[in-house]
This record gives structure tokens, C-alpha cells and sequence, in this order.
């Protein structure tokens, strides 16, 4: 396998043992961690009162819906990032084609919805082409050709020429 015995078994036990749960939260705990992100506890921060007043007065995520129940998740999902985002003084932008979200998000001081990951990204990176070209101004161009034309003898004995030719005449490869 090109690998040691111990990382076998490893990937062996990881494949086929039977700890998915364990391992689901291995990897998300791992996600979280290398993405720098946050859970955040509905049960904790969620607000009630505001949820049940939002239902009852047909107020976004309960808009005018046949089965307005269904809509409690994303009423619980939003009412705690609002508290939260309150309680850290910060702002929250949700990604979201949900018409619901973004009425809530319109009526809120502390979150913003967007349509599109790709727009929240471009959004948060609208600088990067400024700092590249910032970047790329405080090169010293100089210093690189004189590396290039330093390097280019070393390059060049590693070089192999094979010549291949078919002629009539006479030829000498070199």
C-alpha cells in the first residue's frame, strides 16, 4: 500500500468499523475548526416570545402559507442568530434563496441575506485584486530577472538534447 502498517489499520478501522456517529462528529468538530466556525445553540439563544408573535401576526419567516408550521425551524434558526449576533455586537449575513429568510433579514438591524455563496464571497474578497496589484507594484522585478539569468546555466546543463532525423544525405548530430 506504500504506507506504514499502523496507518493501514487506521484507514482500515476508519473505513469499516462501525462508528459513523462518532466519526460524523470527529469530522464536523475538525470542520469547525479548520473553518474557524461557530456553533451557535438554539436552545440557548433562541427567543420565544418573538417567534410566537411572528407567527401568530403572519410575519416573515411565518408568511401567508398554507402549512405555516413548517416554518418553526427557520423562525428558531433565525430568532438565534439574531440574539446572538445582538449579544456579540456584530452583523450576520445569511445566504439564502428562501423569500422568508430574506424578509426577516430586511426587517432585522443585525442580519443581511444575500442569493448567492459565490456573491457573500465576492463580497468579503472585493479587494484582492487591489492587493495583488499592490503587491505585485512592491516586487522588485530586478531582483527576480537577475535570479531567472543566474539560473538559467544550472538549467541548462541539466538539459538532454536527443536529435532524431531522417535524410537521404549525410548528417552529423552535432
Amino acid at each position: 500500500w506504500g504506507i506504514t502498517p499502523q496507518r493501514r489499520q487506521e484507514l482500515m478501522d476508519e473505513l469499516f468499523l462501525d462508528n459513523e456517529s462518532e466519526m460524523s462528529k470527529s469530522r464536523f468538530n475538525e470542520f469547525k475548526k479548520m473553518a474557524g466556525a461557530r456553533e451557535i445553540k438554539c436552545a440557548e439563544l433562541s427567543n420565544l416570545s418573538k417567534i410566537i408573535d411572528l407567527y401568530f401576526n403572519k410575519i416573515a419567516p411565518f408568511a401567508v402559507k398554507i402549512d405555516k408550521k413548517n416554518e418553526f425551524p427557520d423562525a428558531l434558526a433565525l430568532s438565534t442568530l439574531e440574539v446572538w449576533a445582538e449579544s456579540n455586537n456584530t452583523k450576520i449575513l445569511a445566504v439564502s434563496k428562501d423569500n422568508d429568510w430574506k424578509g426577516f433579514c430586511e426587517t432585522s438591524p443585525f442580519l443581511y441575506s444575500i442569493d448567492e455563496l459565490s456573491n457573500a464571497l465576492t463580497a468579503f474578497h472585493s479587494n484582492a485584486s487591489v492587493n495583488i496589484i499592490n503587491a505585485l507594484k512592491a516586487f522588485n522585478i530586478d531582483e527576480l530577472n537577475k535570479e531567472i539569468i543566474e539560473s538559467i546555466p544550472h538549467q541548462l546543463y541539466n538539459l538532454t538534447v536527443d536529435v532524431e532525423a531522417s535524410s537521404s544525405f549525410y548528417y552529423d548530430v552535432e
